[in-house]
């Protein structure tokens, strides 16, 4: 009889060790505490593991949301352990710092560009000197520092200049850009052809390319200012994609009797936004 309640106690010690060592913290769980793990909860064996982002991907991962420089800037996404990556580039449709424009950055959005042209406006007054040296207009000197595909802050921009008998009393100045697809309209006409002689003869002939100096000028050369009478002042005058070099006198009388003989055929209410819709 004394051997069974011994055996009995010695059961129920047993019992009561293991239940209390059930209830000892466990550092392998995942809360800590071993035996509080909800019905719902996954053991650590059945957890996904992720690792932590460093303070660098952190970084990255903000810059993605800015904008396609910033991005294009830290370059291609990096593994965030365990072969885990960040998204590439997901969020960049709404860039928290858009670019307004051009006058405080030099780098611009992709179309940012086109979106604003590249366009010749205004009407300047330039100073020529002995040698032929005259300014470009800080407005003009911008378009053509935009039309130069190889133009950076340690290259000049560069321009070229049309000097064909066809123009009248005046030069013609363009971008590269938009010279290259004056060049690449003369190319597409048949070979042999006499409209493509013709043009290739009068524009690509008759061409020019020259840069701006550090100062913002050009050197006209001598064959040029005589052509077009140009003596000590010019007029630069905006015609969109290109502007034209005359000398100032000539200029203000052609430009009058053009202008006097226009209007005189038009009515006392004619507005010149009329011409681009077709109504005049």
């Amino acid at each position: 009889m004394g051997g069974e309640q011994d055996a009995v106690g010695f059961a129920l010690k047993f019992l009561l060790i293991s239940m209390i060592s059930h209830a000892i913290t466990n550092p392998h769980d995942e809360d800590g505490i071993r035996g509080s793990k909800t019905p719902n909860q996954k053991l650590p064996s059945q957890v996904s593991y992720r690792h932590p982002l460093s303070s660098n991907q952190e970084i990255r991962r903000a810059s993605e949301q800015t904008s396609p420089q910033v991005a294009r800037a830290v370059g291609p996404p990096r593994s965030a352990g365990r072969g885990r990556r960040i998204g590439q580039w997901q969020q960049l449709r709404s860039a928290v710092f858009p670019f307004q424009g051009l006058e405080n950055s030099n780098q611009v959005g992709e179309g940012e560009v086109e979106a604003m042209g590249l366009s010749f406006r205004g009407e300047f007054n330039q100073k020529v000197d002995g040698k032929g040296r005259m300014s470009i207009p800080a407005d003009f000197r911008r378009v053509l520092e935009l039309g130069d595909p190889a133009y950076s802050k340690d290259k000049l921009p560069r321009m070229v200049v049309l000097y064909g008998p066809h123009l009248k009393n005046c030069l013609h100045a363009y971008t590269l850009e938009a010279m290259a697809e004056i060049e690449a309209g003369i190319q597409n006409l048949p070979r042999g052809s006499d409209a493509r002689k013709k043009a290739s003869r009068l524009i690509l002939g008759k061409s020019w390319e020259t840069e701006v100096d550090r100062d913002g000028r050009i050197v006209l050369p001598k064959e040029r200012r005589e052509q077009i009478g140009l003596a000590e002042e010019a007029v630069m005058v905006a015609m969109g994609d290109y502007f034209e070099i005359w000398n100032a006198d000539t200029f203000r009388a052609e430009e009058a009797a053009e202008i006097d003989s226009f209007l005189s055929d038009m009515p006392d209410d004619f507005d010149p936004l009329s011409l681009i819709s077709g109504g005049g």
